[in-house]
């Protein structure tokens, strides 16, 4: 089932370009990042503004420089049908807990409240269950990499009121020392967290509730210098000795 509509509908029925993902694909494809993502996904491809910051191109549209022009980008991501502010949400701390992960390729009109021209990306959360349950996974690494992810499930009163806790945090440090700043780059540093709440008071009227919470913390992504064109040098005018020091840098 896919939400591309705003209503749940089987993906065969729907007359968009979607490639959908479900909670169980997410995880057997090790989708954690847009990166992943667009290794799975025709035509959406992403580039790298920093470690954590990842910007997405469909269809030969990106939204780079939207913020600074004042325009709304060409291609919108979406949670729980909410659109996420201007650069955020493909970043890691985002693909936790999720009922499925939708790609839709193309013009979408305003359906969802707002004029996505190269398409959108809809992330769609796991939403409270009658079931009382729960799960949780860690993994530990090298650079002391400690990352935890988990979620339970309450039914406080069934079918009535229905509450979903989920979250997941990471750790690690940085593999690039810089010497100016004595600080190790490249690190990773986040937790996100998110509530959800289903109120069904009677059969005809449901609400849903959901909090999202995300927190980042790093110390910069690494530019490491791999060589130099010497005649740079000699074009501002460095003496012509000191152009051997640079030339192995």
């Amino acid at each position: 089932m896919v939400t591309a509509r705003r209503k749940d509908e089987k993906l065969q029925s729907v007359p968009i370009a979607i490639t959908a993902f479900s909670a169980d694909q997410v995880q057997q494809r090790s989708i954690n990042n847009i990166e992943s993502l667009g290794s799975a996904v025709p035509s959406l491809t992403s580039y790298q503004e920093s470690r954590d910051e990842e910007g997405i191109i469909m269809r030969g549209q990106s939204g780079t420089g939207v913020s600074a022009q004042g325009q709304e980008p060409a291609i919108t991501t979406y949670f729980a049908q909410v659109p996420f502010p201007t650069g955020d949400g493909v970043g890691p701390g985002r693909y936790f807990d999720l009922d499925s992960v939708q790609v839709l390729k193309g013009p979408q009109g305003t359906l969802f409240g707002r004029n996505s021209t190269g398409g959108a990306i809809l992330f769609e959360p796991k939403r409270p269950t009658n079931n009382f349950e729960g799960y949780g996974q860690i993994q530990i690494g090298n650079y002391s990499d400690r990352e935890f992810e988990g979620a339970i499930n309450v039914p406080i009163v069934s079918d009535k009121l229905l509450v979903r806790i989920a979250g997941t945090f990471a750790e690690r440090d940085g593999f690039t020392y810089n010497a100016a700043t004595k600080q190790d780059l490249d690190n990773r540093d986040y937790w996100s967290g998110r509530a959800g709440v289903t109120f069904r008071p009677t059969d005809d009227i449901e609400n849903y509730l959901v909090y999202d919470s995300f927190y980042l913390h790093t110390n910069g992504t690494s530019q490491i210098i791999r060589a130099l064109n010497p005649g740079f040098f000699t074009a501002v005018g460095f003496p012509a000795s000191f152009v051997p020091l640079v030339n192995g840098i």
